[in-house]
């Protein structure tokens, strides 16, 4: 039988690579003492309302359900943090905290009332990785710290919009 371990090694290695062995332990622990197929059957009592209440759910249902879309979203993401991690070096200590953010997200009340959704943490990983691409773009700071004691998602430069401040939001649409 795979182990949760194994599992998360198959979808995204780049992420589970960079993240410390006791945050890997604590999520391998978490999600070892249900099986699969337990897990698979109450995510899908509440799909109605989300897709799943973590990332590490959403990648049971993908693997369970062996759903295409569902694998290529994941994987999506795993290569997007690849694709920022080997570009910007000097923000890998950033990247890793926001991937240890994603696979321990919850969100098993209203996904707009939960700032740690994994969705939200996701969409900032894939467009942060899209930005990356856009020549005029340069991240200047990730988590960008705001007087008022909270942060922001990037800081980035714009050769035609000069300087911006950028927050991303998943809107939940339907798969």
């Amino acid at each position: 039988m795979i182990t949760m371990k194994e599992k998360l090694e198959q979808y995204i290695p780049t992420i589970i690579y960079h993240i410390d062995e006791n945050t890997l332990e604590e999520v391998y622990r978490k999600y070892s003492k249900r099986s699969y197929l337990l897990i698979y059957q109450q995510v899908k009592n509440i799909e109605s309302k989300i897709s799943a209440t973590s990332f590490v759910e959403y990648i049971i249902v993908a693997d369970f359900e062996n759903s295409n879309e569902r694998q290529h979203y994941v994987r999506e993401i795993d290569n997007a943090f690849q694709i920022l991690v080997s570009s910007y070096p000097k923000f890998i200590s950033d990247f890793k905290k926001v991937a240890a953010r994603l696979i321990n997200a919850m969100n098993t009340k209203d996904v707009f009332n939960n700032l740690l959704d994994w969705q939200n943490i996701a969409i900032e990983l894939l467009i942060t990785a899209k930005l990356w691409h856009n020549k005029g773009v340069e991240i200047k700071d990730i988590e960008y710290d705001l007087p008022n004691g909270k942060s922001i998602d990037l800081f980035v430069k714009h050769q035609e919009y000069g300087e911006l401040l950028c927050e991303f939001r998943s809107i939940h649409i339907s798969l």
